[in-house]
């Protein structure tokens, strides 16, 4: 891929989170905005595990038990583009501030 075609769709993703940004301002007076951010979060969250590669298998078909946990917390532990977009759009409302002291 080249860099012009990577800085473009670098820019499009760019353009998406400000649309995203502007529309979630738009509606954070609404009664139940903060659920909302909550739900942006945890689909954020599940999609980003689900996108992180498996681990390799341990040759005996996979990895179970204490072994298979521990991968799945290092996988888990990378943050992705999705995560990292979502987390910084709801940094920017005080409803989620306002969320993690209570």
């Amino acid at each position: 891929m080249s860099a012009a075609v990577t800085a473009r769709a670098r820019a499009r993703a760019q353009g998406r989170v400000a649309e995203a940004a502007t529309l979630a301002r738009r509606h954070s007076q609404a009664p139940h905005f903060a659920r909302s951010l909550e739900w942006l979060l945890f689909t954020a969250l599940e999609v980003n595990a689900d996108a992180a590669p498996p681990p390799a298998p341990d040759g005996r078909g996979g990895q179970g038990g204490a072994a298979g946990a521990a991968a799945r917390r290092r996988r888990a532990d990378v943050a992705g583009p999705l995560l990292l977009a979502a987390a910084g759009l709801i940094r920017q409302f005080p409803q989620a501030r306002a969320r993690r002291a209570g």
